[in-house]
């Protein structure tokens, strides 16, 4: 049985979105769960820090680990995406969501008026066809 999240992203990881996505994962999947106050604890491998986090503060029995790896890719990568199950994520595998995080207006962030968040739909559609497309506000 699969109870591991793990989360690629180039971003830096903040709390407030995390909670987010959680949230929006228990709904899914109908699950019971507790969000309590999330910690991003990096994990080092023999004293190197190796661009993995650990999260803690979410408590639910179908998850016993969550997992978040900074990652890169060659073109305009997708602000998150979520992967459910217990080995980490390579590129064969297909997440469950991709997540576009982005400011309200325009003001705020200058992409949003030039379809680039838009855009990273398009090409996650295309490499990802089941994944779930989420747009998040923050």
């Amino acid at each position: 049985m699969t109870n591991t999240l793990w989360i690629l992203t180039e971003e830096r990881p903040k709390a407030e979105v995390l909670r987010i996505i959680f949230t929006k994962f228990l709904q899914d999947y109908n699950y019971t769960g507790f969000i309590d106050n999330l910690r991003i604890l990096p994990i080092l491998d023999n004293e190197k820090f190796c661009f993995k986090y650990e999260i803690i503060g979410f408590r639910c029995n179908k998850i016993n680990r969550i997992y978040l790896k900074i990652v890169t890719g060659n073109s305009s990568f997708i602000d998150y995406l979520l992967f459910y199950q217990d080995t980490e994520p390579n590129c064969d595998d297909a997440p469950i969501y991709a997540i576009e995080v982005t400011k309200t207006d325009d003001k705020e962030s200058r992409n949003t008026g030039v379809f680039q968040r838009c855009i990273k739909f398009v090409f996650a559609k295309f490499y990802f066809p089941n994944a779930k497309l989420i747009m998040l506000y923050d």
